[in-house]
């Protein structure tokens, strides 16, 4: 640390003003995915902090920052320079005792600016709050993050599909100028993330409304897609500022992509066009792959990745093992799920490549098995990540309605407003959306072992439990079960797990 350096707040982080607080969160690595950063960051920070933080603005010396801050705070810039040392190029996350609670800073918060194209600028009169600071809950007091469900209409009939199959040729959406208006709405109360999602989003007859609106506003979601997409397509795509693009291929075999897929004989030849052009165009694009016990072999692979990798500009080859879905049968995903033999010689496999190459293949898991005995659940359950529903994010459906997470769909008990009625605020603050977050013991059943668990409250806030897990392991009426990761949880009535 010098006091000529100039430093910028890590791309990777976003500062945003919560009303009687700060907060710290990260779009990951969105603007510059270089940087060494702290997953899945949703922390409450002292508005002052924040405000120290902001005169990091790319234009000062590190001296010229101290000095401002103290100008500003009404100190000394030896009284500053201590407290700001912590967030240069920290190696650690760490934390800051306040009162009775804890900060928790993400790490390497300020990083010597370089090269960056992109980084976050604020003033300190954004942090600004009125009355007393206020860190004694979690749960945002404005959201940060929303993805919109277009509309469910699919250019594919995937058999490992985890969508809600009984609205997928709904007529019922949305209307463009509702659309257009939420996202004006998002923006007015500063969401930092506007996700899109289908079906497939480029299907909607009003994409290029939707997306112009979006860019405008400055939200450029991932574009994911199984679609093949026509030049003229990519080229308005890319015109407007859309260039996180991913699309799905599951093998190079046509009979398996026409049977697992139910798409035309031509369906490999079209994608691998569109590929094409996304890499003449200089798309930073990635890939996604989802094994089933059809293509996960790896006389399927092979060929795939070796075609994969022969792309300059496709950055991530991502393969995911197929999932439970809710809304098909349990027999269903048995019969069509990969093992974890497959999962483990894929991965065996990648580990051969060049070091370069294995960089841009990024290998999913899931549950299995052994992560289902008490033991491992008692190591791991404490450690999950912290679920965002409700927390810090919310899900649009087409019709308007707003759930905490994509695939609970509209499971009423967790449908917390409705976007044609009320603003995102109201919903946020819905009593629906505070009692389902603060939910407590007593709407729990007797033969949930939530009812009488001496940890309930430590256990859902703010950590949380994924509902979705919960339902797939136990059906959609037990939805008061416990998470299936729990030790406490009974065995999972569905085999949501590899063999």
């Amino acid at each position: 640390m010098t006091t000529q350096t100039i430093y910028i707040l890590n791309p990777a982080y976003f500062l945003k003003n919560d009303i009687k607080r700060a907060v710290i969160g990260d779009h990951g690595g969105i603007q510059d995915s270089s940087e060494v950063y702290t997953e899945d960051v949703n922390s409450v920070l002292h508005p002052k902090i924040a405000q120290m933080l902001s005169f990091f603005d790319g234009e000062r010396t590190l001296q010229e920052c101290l000095d401002a801050i103290a100008a500003y705070f009404g100190v000394t810039p030896d009284d500053i320079a201590p407290i700001i040392e912590k967030y240069i190029s920290n190696p650690k996350a760490f934390t800051i005792p306040y009162g009775k609670h804890r900060i928790h800073v993400p790490q390497n918060v300020l990083i010597e600016k370089k090269d960056h194209k992109k980084f976050n600028r604020y003033t300190p009169e954004q942090f600004e709050v009125d009355g007393e600071v206020d860190l004694s809950h979690d749960r945002y007091n404005k959201p940060i993050q929303c993805t919109l469900e277009l509309l469910f209409k699919c250019y594919t009939d995937c058999t490992y599909c985890y969508a809600d199959r009984s609205r997928r040729n709904s007529g019922d959406v949305m209307s463009l100028d509702q659309i257009l208006h939420i996202i004006r709405e998002a923006k007015s109360i500063g969401i930092v993330n506007f996700d899109t999602n289908g079906g497939e989003v480029l299907m909607h007859k009003h994409y290029k409304e939707i997306f112009r609106e979006l860019a405008a506003n400055g939200y450029f979601p991932l574009i994911s897609t199984k679609m093949p997409v026509k030049r003229d397509v990519l080229e308005f795509l890319k015109e407007i500022g859309m260039l996180k693009f991913q699309i799905s291929i599951d093998s190079l075999n046509p009979e398996i992509l026409t049977q697992t897929l139910k798409v035309e004989a031509n369906y490999r030849d079209r994608i691998l066009d569109t590929m094409d052009l996304l890499d003449e165009l200089g798309f930073p694009w990635q890939t996604n792959t989802i094994l089933t016990k059809y293509n996960s072999s790896l006389e399927q692979i092979k060929p795939l990745l070796d075609k994969l990798l022969s792309f300059k500009n496709l950055k991530e080859i991502r393969i995911n093992p197929a999932g439970y879905s809710l809304y098909k049968s349990a027999e269903h995903y048995n019969e069509i799920k990969t093992s974890v033999q497959s999962v483990d010689a894929i991965e065996t496999y990648v580990g051969t490549l060049p070091e370069i190459q294995q960089n841009r293949i990024i290998l999913g898991g899931t549950s299995t098995v052994k992560d289902m005995t008490r033991e491992a659940r008692m190591k791991s359950f404490g450690k999950r990540s912290i679920c965002s529903g409700n927390h810090s994010s919310f899900f649009i459906l087409p019709d308007g309605k707003v759930t905490i997470c994509e695939e609970l769909y509209w499971h009423p008990k967790f449908i917390i407003g409705d976007l044609t009625k009320q603003s995102i605020m109201e919903v946020w603050n819905s009593q629906k959306a505070v009692d389902l977050y603060y939910i407590t013991p007593n709407e729990f059943r007797e033969e949930s072992t939530c009812k009488t668990c001496d940890s309930f409250s430590a256990c859902r806030r703010p950590v949380g439990i994924c509902w979705k897990e919960v339902l797939m392991a136990y059906g959609k009426n037990n939805w008061d079960y416990p998470d299936p990761g729990c030790p406490y949880a009974p065995v999972p009535f569905n085999e949501i797990f590899l063999k």
